[in-house]
């Protein structure tokens, strides 16, 4: 799991200004992020009860989807990431290629 200051908050009006901004789309997820002027990434996975309805299995995903995230916030500098989950998948794997992906190509966009 990510620490708390790796976590975006969207309680703060500022910090929903996130989805106006930049996006990337694939079949399961879709990445909302922007440029940040803090030092290390911030992340946040987002996953609809309309989706998934059970808690025990959104928060599953939450946890692997961080971890994919703790992975790849290496390779990422001063940027905001909010992953929002808009189909479920098959498997957890799928979940892991596609945000491995998505990472990749946002690290190209933002440098």
């Amino acid at each position: 799991m990510l620490s708390k200051d790796q976590r975006l908050n969207l309680k703060t009006a500022q910090n929903q200004q996130i989805f106006k901004g930049n996006r990337i789309n694939s079949l399961h997820l879709t990445v909302y992020y922007r440029k940040s002027t803090q030092k290390e990434p911030v992340f946040l996975v987002v996953i609809p009860k309309k989706i998934i309805n059970k808690a025990t299995q959104r928060n599953k995903i939450k946890r692997r989807l961080y971890e994919v995230l703790k992975e790849c916030a290496e390779r990422l500098k001063r940027v905001e990431v909010v992953v929002f989950v808009k189909k479920e998948a098959d498997n957890y794997l799928e979940y892991d290629l596609e945000t491995k992906e998505i990472i990749s190509k946002l690290r190209l966009l933002i440098e």
